[in-house]
């Protein structure tokens, strides 16, 4: 399966030499239960990997900002 972009459609791949379209169907018939209730869960857990580490960059950025102002008023003029 592929497809170009998120919003975009998936495009099954397949080597019709090598596959048979009934297990071909079949396969799909069985896959498409298990990824309509998995796929919503994983992209969850990706959006909530990717907002934790826009806060854990954040965090390290703003620590960096405030060690680089003490730094700066820390000696005596």
């Amino acid at each position: 399966m592929k497809r170009g972009s998120v919003k975009a459609p998936w495009k099954i791949l397949v080597e019709k030499k090598q596959t048979a379209f009934p297990a071909l169907k079949q396969s799909l018939e069985l896959l498409a239960p298990h990824l309509l209730t998995q796929y919503p869960i994983e992209r969850q857990r990706d959006a909530d990997r990717k907002a934790q580490w826009a806060r854990e960059r954040q965090a390290w950025k703003d620590a960096e900002r405030a060690l680089k102002e003490d730094a700066q008023n820390s000696y005596p003029e």
